[in-house]
């Protein structure tokens, strides 16, 4: 087969690789509109059970990623002078997003893929005839909304986010939440402590307004921040995307879902074919596992319309809890003044749990007494579990 993947984020690149594995005559070809070593992002997260998954798909390249990660377990909150600890029962890892895109670019090269950069692709006609092209290129795929047939809807969420970095070295995840006199802001922390460190703030688009940020020139934007979070700041830099520290663009989150994942021979991985909030720490993970899904489908099937047609099934299928988990913590963020006068141990234990559809329709103080009552009594643990599927079906009414 000839093959063309349009972007060479983890999606794309992952997708060659196992391409080449899978047939190394196959003609694979990787276009990136970035320049090489250019890209967006800090830290990734990766769970123990996606560590597997790589290594099942390709041991090679998930050797290379694991000596390169960092792992915590401890997850802390931070609140009125307070802080809370968290103590995850999964084994979390971050490994930086610009790592994770050389890994993956050399060992497509290594396979055979060819990889070019600095080439910028706005529609099918420019590219060479293949037999496969796949839509690697994000949220705002150029070639999905040319094509216009995936039955794509758009979604903004009711909040504003800004990703930037910090010099400080975080060993674990932090969230950082204070008051402003427009409400509250947030933001959250985590690194790989040898690199700069994620720190992504977010807010109500109320709170956002109320503050001047729609009208305020990036750099004045920045030290807005930096005052609002000088504490977990401590003296070290907050920093912008880009060349110039003083850079970042404020955002509204866009969900993404498509009613079709392929058209012809195009067919949509990660974040062109669905983008779940940030909140939820899968985004890298998903993509890299739809690239994992359709080359195995690819594998079992003879034929290329049979092979998307199951890729599709398989992986909308396989994302269902991941989207509607996804939505609860989206709003959950959105509402935060809901849970903000709950003490800082309830305020974490909401936090954690945000995924959960009671906590989407009860009121807060109520939920985190049912919490404790069902963490701590056997009985009414084995109630919860059976109250699940009718309080998931209702949260998914009040979201």
């Amino acid at each position: 087969m000839r093959i063309t993947c349009v972007g060479a984020g983890p999606a794309g690149l992952y997708f060659a690789i196992l391409a080449k594995l899978g047939n190394p005559a196959d003609e694979v070809t990787v276009i990136e509109r970035d320049a090489p070593r250019q890209t967006r992002g800090w830290s990734l997260t990766f769970s123990a059970d996606n560590l597997e998954s790589l290594y099942r798909a390709d041991p090679e390249s998930a050797r290379v990623i694991e000596r390169d990660i960092y792992r915590w377990h401890e997850e802390y909150l931070n609140i009125r002078g307070q802080r809370v600890v968290h103590v995850s029962d999964i084994d979390l890892a971050n490994v930086t997003r610009a790592r994770l895109v050389a890994v993956l670019t050399d060992r497509a090269r290594e396979l055979g893929a060819l990889v070019r950069f600095g080439e910028e692709v706005s529609s099918v006609s420019q590219l060479a005839a293949a037999d496969l092209i796949v839509a690697a290129d994000g949220v705002s795929s150029r070639l999905r909304n040319e094509i216009g047939t995936f039955g794509t809807e758009i979604t903004p969420t009711g909040d504003k986010y800004i990703w930037l970095s910090t010099d400080r070295p975080f060993g674990a995840l932090e969230f950082f939440f204070t008051e402003t006199g427009c409400g509250w802001a947030w933001a959250v922390g985590y690194g790989v402590q040898s690199a700069p460190s994620t720190f992504l703030i977010h807010c109500t688009q109320q709170t956002w307004s109320g503050l001047g940020f729609g009208t305020m020139p990036a750099a004045d934007s920045l030290d807005v921040l930096r005052e609002l979070f000088r504490e977990p700041l401590a003296g070290y830099r907050l920093i912008g995307q880009g060349d110039d520290e003083n850079s970042g663009q404020w955002a509204s989150f866009r969900t993404v879902t498509n009613q079709r994942w392929h058209a012809g021979n195009v067919v949509l991985v990660g974040d062109s074919a669905h983008a779940i909030h940030f909140t939820t720490g899968l985004g890298t993970v998903t993509a890299m596992e739809d690239a994992i899904a359709l080359a195995d489908s690819l594998g079992r099937h003879d034929r290329l319309d049979p092979a998307l047609e199951a890729y599709e099934r398989q992986r909308k299928a396989e994302l269902e809890p991941a989207q509607s988990g996804a939505l609860l913590s989206s709003n959950w963020f959105t509402n935060v003044p809901r849970y903000i006068d709950l003490n800082p141990q309830a305020f974490a234990t909401a936090l954690y749990a945000r995924r959960s559809p009671l906590l989407a329709v009860l009121p807060p103080r109520l939920w985190y007494q049912c919490h404790r009552a069902f963490s701590e009594v056997p009985m009414l643990r084995q109630l919860a579990t059976r109250l699940y599927p009718a309080a998931r079906a209702m949260g998914r009414r009040t979201a």
